[in-house]
Formats: structure tokens, sequence, C-alpha cells
């Protein structure tokens, strides 16, 4: 090999090495473009009213739900029938394993009905947290529990004014309201594409008290529903995941689907509203 082949070689090997170079440098300046979204143009007052449109578009829900109660190191689970009309009403058929109803659970205007055929037993009483944690797992009042169910926005209700940042890393917004030193501080995680709810927190004193998730969004006749619901209650050692399925949204419900026909001769149980 001469001198001048040697030197021709090279330069081809530097360029080639430069070119590579070059390309990954694209590449990796190509990904940091595509994974680094930029701030979106949305004020906190124009969030607050795509969440309020959105707080009052989910008023009555037809859905199986597949439920996990975790409580004090104690689990279950079960599927049910789902019926729900916000602010207030309820309808739950509780399934058997062949996909048979074998209870049956029905609030409204503040009461409620627990219904077990084979055990010819009702029991009665008034719809308070308390009896819906015996009944449930879950120790919130039912309104709160069907805006949780519907990703209704509105647990902010009657909050001051929150303040609002993006998270550029998450592409979500974070709406705070409250000092956790001195009352109650509520955060809300929305996205920032699309505006659903992601996740929420309620803490006192830096302790959280209710952390909700909501995952896999269904669009169901142009309104957007959690197929994925998760509620935890750390103070009380509590976990509550849905998974929603077949559900229908805002259908035309029956005047008499929040009554129970209860036979003569079924026994009927009082239950206390409170411990």
């Amino acid at each position: 090999m001469n001198f001048t082949s040697y030197r021709l070689q090279n330069k081809r090997a530097v360029f080639l090495i430069m070119l590579v170079f070059i390309t990954s440098a694209c590449v990796s300046a190509t990904k940091i473009a595509t994974y680094r979204p930029q701030r979106l143009p949305f004020s906190t007052r124009q969030v607050l009213q795509h969440l309020e449109l959105q707080n009052n578009q989910i008023n009555r829900v037809q859905a199986i739900g597949n439920f996990q109660v975790e409580s004090w190191g104690e689990s279950k689970s079960f599927k049910a029938i789902v019926v729900l009309e916000r602010p207030a009403s309820l309808r739950m058929e509780f399934l058997s394993f062949i996909g048979q109803p074998v209870q049956f659970l029905v609030c409204r205007e503040g009461k409620f009905r627990f219904y077990s055929p084979g055990e010819n037993k009702v029991m009665t009483g008034d719809a308070t947290r308390f009896n819906l944690y015996r009944l449930l797992g879950v120790n919130l009042e039912l309104e709160k529990i069907l805006d949780i169910l519907t990703a209704a926005p509105g647990l902010l209700k009657g909050s001051t004014f929150p303040s609002m940042r993006y998270l550029i890393n998450e592409n979500n917004y974070l709406l705070q309201t409250g000092d956790p030193e001195v009352d109650e501080e509520q955060m809300l995680w929305v996205n920032g594409e699309n505006m659903r709810p992601r996740r929420y927190i309620s803490q006192q004193q830096k302790q959280i008290n209710l952390e909700i998730q909501w995952d896999d969004y269904q669009e169901i006749n142009g309104l957007q529903f959690p197929n994925i619901v998760e509620i935890a209650r750390p103070l009380e050692a509590t976990k509550v995941k849905v998974k929603f399925s077949e559900s229908s949204l805002n259908r035309k419900l029956e005047p008499d689907l929040f009554t129970l026909n209860i036979p003569p001769g079924t026994e009927d149980i009082a239950l206390p509203g409170e411990k």
C-alpha cells in the first residue's frame, strides 16, 4: 500500500466516524423533542371550566363491575351489576360465579335496602358513610362515591380557587388548594392533552386520608369514562379497585329501578346510622 492510498483510506475512516456521530446526535435530539412536551397554553380558569363541564356530563351509568376490596389485611372480591344515577341513587346486583344475581343493594333518598333472598333477610337503614363502609368497604358519602366512579372532578367543590402548575415530565396539570399544615389540602392531577382527571389526593398535616386514581378511559357516546377506578384510605388500611366493563352512559332508567319488592315474611333488620 503506498502513502497516498493510506491517506485516502484514513480520510474515509474519519468521514465515516463523523457521519455516525452526527446521525446518533440527530436521533438523540429527535427523541428529546418527541418525549419532552411543551407547556400547554391553558390558564387555571380554563382548566377549571373544562373540569366543570366534564363534571356535568355523566349522570347515569350502567355497567358490570369487578371489585377488589382490601381492608386491615383481609381481602375479598366480587362482581356486580352497577346502576347509578347522580347525585345519590345506586343499585347493585351481586352476582354468583355463574353470573346470577344473589344479593341486591339499593340506595335512594338517603336510605338503603340490602336484600339477600337466600337468607330471606333484608337490611334497611340510612345510607350513611358508616353503613356504606359495612356494605361496600368504602368509608365515604354516597354522593362522593358516585362522583369518584364517574371521574367527576367535583371533589374540589367548595374549595378556594386553586393554584395550578404544569408538570412537563408527566404532561399533567396539578391543581392544589388548602394548606396541609392548617386544614385539608387537595391535589388533582389532570392530563395535559385531554383534560382527563388522573389522580386525586386529600391530606391533612401531610397524612393522606384519600387517594384516587382513574385509568383506562374509554370513549362512550362522545364521553370519557374510566374503566379502572382505585380508591385508597391509608389511615383506614383500605383499598378498593373497580374494573368496569359493558358500560353505557346516560341511558334513561326505569322509575322503579331504585326500589326493591321484598316478599312478605322476609326478616327485616334495621341498622343504625352510625357506630
